[in-house]
């Protein structure tokens, strides 16, 4: 029987197994004391590990990948005495010593052990990992880090699909690397909080993981952040289907500049960018520069409060009750009904505690939020502005509003109803503020919703080049790219969550290095 375990070592998940087979117990040392680690003494070997797993998901897809995995040998701290490791709660025997005596007679320590692993690309981590987590209990059993490392991959695996990524250019060994880095909204960073509580020990007993703070018995925090970095990346280039830039054609210039290339490596196999002489550096640098200020920017701290909008539609009263019949909202259609989108504070912890925009101008009614708000926060009032001024660039109804002294609400026709439950909102909500629709907007479809991308650079004197997206029907008219989301035509039914997605954004990444 195999009890198969999971770490993340160097950049990588990989996956070693204990064997009920051999003798359970380490072998004496021999000669003078060393602190060199020993083998693993009832550790699977590499090959026997990969042909148990190949057999044991001959059912699924990933039945080839075990054999494809890399062969190493990874030192890992696991709890241990005199006679040698301990046994996982799921090896069906403990080890004993040499006498018959229980190896665990004394105090278990951390120790030592080389133990050999087979390392997975992390390209192909959430289909191995997640089809080792669901095997039946048999010949192989998976431990639990082995389901801890699958739930981080589907996370990776879900900001990419929603499209919680952003380009960076990182100085890694051998120059820079094109990466793509996840930005955790706030409800991403709370679950992001909670993997990394339960992250199992010996998810973190590499001796040594080559990350600051990171380590057999460190904070968990950074190795997961690693993770996800490194998974994500994956995951993206998993989804591109081809290059971001059209093929060139004519000649080949003798420069190609590091823009150019970093958009290659972006989509490309190989993220590493060689720099062929001291301009490429200087170009590289401040290139990555600006990446890290919009991701920094994008990333912004998971603060208490969050800046909330709620859509109100026409005759509804002050509870939010409608008291007449409500028709989905249709584009065209004369109307002299006024709809509103209300601001308010809202709790990142609990979303039922909200203070609207007027409660936070006069001052009143501050209750749970005089509490709540983190120490780095600043008044009430800065939160509000603050978020205003972000959601601007997906909202650009907000431009009139920010223009008044104690902004409340913004009032829409029945044209801007339709583009704030189509599209506006999904960005909003995807860009982690609070979005509240009607009870029948949550409830259903709108049906087949016109998707299509349009690129616009924004450069603003304060902050880095930032794309902002547009999605509606008027894209033609200023459009520098225009990607339908199908490619088989500009229509597509998809869920409000999906607006906003990975696929919908690229494109327009592309024209921001570009301009960069």
């Amino acid at each position: 029987m195999l009890v198969v375990h999971g770490t993340w070592a160097y950049g990588a998940p990989v996956v070693w197994a204990e064997d009920s087979g051999p003798p359970p117990q380490a072998p004496p040392r021999r000669g003078r004391p060393s602190r060199a680690p020993r083998p693993h003494p009832f550790a699977a070997q590499p090959g026997a590990l990969a042909d148990a797993l190949a057999d044991g998901l001959s059912g699924s897809r990933a039945r080839d990948l075990p054999r494809k995995a890399v062969d190493d040998e990874i030192t890992l701290h696991l709890p241990s005495t005199a006679g040698g490791p301990l046994g996982s709660p799921e090896l069906p025997s403990q080890p004993v010593a040499a006498d018959g005596a229980a190896s665990a007679a004394g105090p278990p320590s951390l120790a030592a052990w080389r133990v050999p692993v087979l390392v997975f690309e992390p390209a192909v981590a959430l289909e191995v990992l997640a089809a080792l987590a669901d095997l039946a209990p048999a010949d192989i059993v998976a431990a639990a880090s082995v389901g801890y490392l699958a739930a981080v991959a589907r996370f990776a695996d879900d900001l990419a699909t929603r499209g919680r990524v952003l380009p960076a250019l990182a100085a890694e060994e051998g120059g820079y690397a094109a990466r793509w880095r996840p930005v955790l909204s706030a409800a991403d960073a709370r679950h992001a909080r909670e993997l990394a509580a339960a992250m199992p020990p010996s998810c973190r007993a590499l001796a040594d993981t080559g990350l600051v703070g990171t380590g057999a018995g460190a904070a968990p925090g950074p190795l997961l952040a690693d993770m996800l970095d490194v998974l994500s990346d994956a995951s993206v280039r998993t989804r591109l289907a081809g290059p971001l830039l059209p093929a060139r054609r004519g000649r080949r210039p003798a420069r190609i500049d590091v823009a150019e290339r970093m958009l290659l490596a972006l989509a490309g196999p190989q993220p590493v960018i060689e720099m062929t002489d001291a301009a490429d550096e200087r170009a590289a640098r401040d290139l990555a520069a600006a990446f890290a200020d919009w991701l920094s920017s994008a990333a912004r701290p998971t603060d208490s409060v969050r800046t909330c909008f709620r859509l109100v539609e026409p005759h509804a009263d002050e509870t939010g009750i409608t008291t007449e019949a409500a028709e989905v909202p249709v584009a065209g259609a004369e109307s002299s009904d006024t709809w509103r989108v209300e601001f308010s504070l809202q709790s990142a912890e609990d979303p039922s505690l909200m203070l609207p925009a007027a409660d936070v101008w006069s001052g009143a009614g501050y209750g749970w939020l005089a509490g709540g708000l983190l120490p780095h926060a600043g008044h009430p009032e800065e939160e509000l502005l603050a978020g205003l001024g972000t959601a601007a660039r997906l909202f650009p109804a907000l431009d009139g509003a920010l223009r008044e002294a104690a902004p409340a609400q913004v009032t829409l026709d029945t044209a801007g109803a339709l583009d704030f439950l189509r599209d506006t909102g999904s960005l909003l909500s995807a860009a982690g503020f609070g979005v509240l629709m009607p009870d029948w907007a949550r409830r259903g479809r709108l049906g087949l919703l016109d998707f299509t991308a349009l690129a616009r650079v924004v450069v603003d004197e304060d902050e880095a080049v930032e794309p902002q997206v547009q999605l509606g029907r008027q894209c033609g008219k200023v459009a520098r790219l225009a990607v339908p989301v199908d490619a088989r035509g500009g229509q597509v039914s998809a869920p409000q969550h999906h607006v906003g997605s990975l696929l919908e954004n690229v494109e327009y990444i592309a024209l921001a290095i570009l301009a960069a």
